[in-house]
């Protein structure tokens, strides 16, 4: 696994990733694993519609799981290395 500093220090984009398959799906988004280009390293990326969730006025819920990820530092809960927002999605990189 690769140290990659706090997660509201790390800046990454979505080209920074090699997308691979989809892993899961919800009701907002999907969740699909990558790579981290620079290193290889193995990387699970959720994205959700932002355009949906403003709409059923879950922001809070989701700014809210990335306050907690971004808090938890544990060996079974995944890490949060970093977050964007673009026009339509939230891409969340985690490191688990």
């Amino acid at each position: 696994m690769v140290d990659t500093g706090t997660p509201s220090k790390v800046k990454y984009t979505i080209n920074d990733f090699e997308l691979g398959k989809i892993i899961g799906e919800g009701a907002y988004g999907q969740v699909r694993l990558a790579k981290l280009k620079a290193t290889g390293d193995t990387v699970a990326i959720k994205s959700v519609n932002r355009e949906q969730i403003t709409k059923l006025g879950k922001e809070r819920h989701i700014f809210r799981e990335k306050d907690l990820l971004n808090e938890m530092n544990h060996p079974f809960i995944i890490k949060l290395i970093s977050t964007c927002i673009v026009r339509f999605l939230f891409f969340n990189s985690l490191l688990g």
